[in-house]
């Protein structure tokens, strides 16, 4: 026998040894690994050993990597799994009653379905991420349990903030994630379910009165049933939330902007943030002693017409609104500017609002209490612990407002017709966040 049929012979008993310990050991199979790199271990118990392409896990058993290490599993229907490095993974009972087999448990690091051939579960911290036939899923996890892992102690569990199922906007955050609070207890009696698409994967998760969702920056979507709702039935409630890391410090201008136009014939365009912008309008090149000029504006609101003793006008904020017009000057003997055009235009790239955490040594807000103070944009309604805010001519809303009963901090909800609905988080001066930073 040559050397390399040797070789080929001994790897061979190899494997079929290994195979054999495999299909020895108690359980139904579940999984073959197929590829290593690197350092792979799998357990059945407690203890770790390496492992290496061939071996048959069940039930039960676990599989991690090291650093600079990798693993592809197949399971029993075919699909492939490839679990990343510094990963940690484990075979459960199917959370799926429309899935056949086991589930996937990623406990830590981050795990990749390369082609699912039917509908399966990949379980993290997050809850359980269903993944549909075809699919292609990275999910990822951490050692430490997630508040989603509590989802069915939800309404005793502590958060962040919270809001209602049915609430959509944007939600401002100083810190890399957010425990949300989100209540149904209005709607569904006893448990319920809500399903999160988000950029990683979708997700179901099960509890009564409200479920605590970790959210980090990205956009989500949400849809809640409750228990006995078909999986045709409509939807109790419906919402979606774009997280942002966003401290609230973005300085809001309170004053109108002041803007000088001539009467030049050409198209100029107007920004406004807060308030509408205070125009003057001028003719450069009117005639040498013209006085008495009349000023036209037209809009498709109508024509106006107003006296100006010079050629230079000045109106108010507000005097002209959100629009195009036309304008020019004429004299009384005839002449006229060329006409020019104007438009005005709310700027949508605008901080919706500032808030302000420094007040002076006489103003601290009581003990259990957030300090709410903060300026938005002209128009916007201002409400904080359910309770409206008063906002004065300059935008400006000051409050202290206790947080919710199992909540650490106080969500800000400002509501605008062109801007929508902003969600800022503001905590207790007092107190320290492991997982969101103060926001002031």
């Amino acid at each position: 026998m040559t050397m390399a049929v040797r070789a080929v012979a001994i790897a061979l008993a190899g494997w079929l040894a290994w195979g054999a310990l495999a299909c020895s050991r108690r359980g139904e199979p579940v999984a073959t690994l197929i590829e290593t790199q690197g350092r792979v271990e799998r357990s059945d118990a407690e203890a770790w050993t390496a492992t290496r392409p061939g071996f048959v896990f069940v039930v039960g058993d676990a599989l991690r990597t090291e650093a600079a290490s990798q693993a592809r599993l197949r399971l029993t229907n075919g699909t492939v799994i490839r679990v990343l490095e510094n990963a940690r993974v484990r075979f459960a009972r199917g959370a799926l009653s429309t899935a056949r087999g086991a589930d996937l448990k990623v406990e830590l690091g981050s795990a990749e379905v390369e082609a699912a051939t039917e509908e399966m579960a990949l379980v993290t911290s997050l809850g359980v991420a269903r993944v549909e036939r075809g699919a292609r899923v990275r999910v990822s996890s951490t050692a430490e349990p997630s508040v989603d892992e509590k989802s069915s102690r939800g309404q005793n569990t502590r958060a962040d903030v919270t809001l209602a199922a049915g609430d959509s906007g944007t939600l401002h955050v100083a810190g890399r994630s957010l425990a949300l609070r989100l209540t149904f207890d209005r709607m569904c009696d006893g448990e319920a379910s809500i399903e999160i698409k988000d950029g990683h994967a979708r997700r179901t998760l099960t509890g009564s009165e409200a479920l605590v969702l970790k959210l980090h920056p990205g956009a989500m979507k949400y849809s809640l049933r409750c228990a006995g709702d078909g999986r045709a039935a409509k939807p109790r409630a419906t919402g979606s939330l774009a997280i942002k890391r966003d401290s609230g410090d973005a300085p809001v201008s309170r004053r109108a902007p002041v803007n000088v136009l001539d009467a030049d014939g050409r198209r100029y365009t107007v920004l406004f943030q807060t308030r509408l912008p205070a125009l003057t309008l001028k003719w450069g090149a009117a005639p040498a002693g013209a006085d008495n000029l009349s000023l036209h504006i037209e809009s498709p609101d109508g024509n106006k017409e107003m006296s100006s003793a010079t050629s230079s006008k000045q109106l108010a904020s507000g005097a002209l609104g959100e629009g195009s017009y036309v304008w020019w000057y004429s004299t009384a003997d005839g002449h006229t500017s060329p006409k020019t055009t104007v438009t005005i235009r709310f700027d949508n790239a605008a901080p919706t609002a500032q808030f302000f955490s420094k007040r002076s040594s006489t103003e601290t807000a009581p003990k259990g209490l957030v300090a709410v103070d903060g300026v938005t944009i002209d128009g916007t309604k201002v409400s904080a612990g359910g309770h409206a805010l008063a906002v004065d001519d300059h935008g400006r809303f000051r409050a202290e407002v206790a947080p919710l009963s199992g909540d650490d901090a106080v969500v800000v909800r400002l509501e605008h017709p062109r801007t929508g609905v902003h969600y800022y988080v503001r905590r207790l001066a007092s107190r320290h966040h492991g997982r969101v930073a103060h926001a002031h």
